[in-house]
C-alpha cells in the first residue's frame, strides 16, 4: 500500500476500537424494550435532522477570495 507499518496498525486499532463500541451498543439496543427503542429512534431521526440542517448553509454567503 505505500503506507509506514504505524500507520496501518493504527489504522487496526482504530478499526477495532470501532467495532467494539459498535457490539457495545448493539447489545444494549437489543436490551431495550419496544417503547424505548422506538424513543432511541425518534431521537436519532431529529438529531440526523438538526446536523442536516447545521451543515447546509448559503454558497453566495461567502467571502471568495480572487486573484487579481
Amino acid at each position: 500500500m505505500g503506507a509506514a507499518d504505524w500507520v496501518l496498525t493504527n489504522f487496526d486499532h482504530q478499526l477495532k476500537a470501532y467495532a467494539k463500541v459498535l457490539a457495545e451498543m448493539d447489545e444494549r439496543l437489543a436490551g431495550l424494550s419496544p417503547q424505548e427503542r422506538e424513543a432511541v429512534e425518534t431521537a436519532s431521526k431529529e438529531l440526523r435532522k438538526v446536523r442536516a440542517a447545521q451543515a447546509f448553509f448559503p454558497g453566495d454567503t461567502l467571502d471568495i477570495r480572487r486573484a487579481s
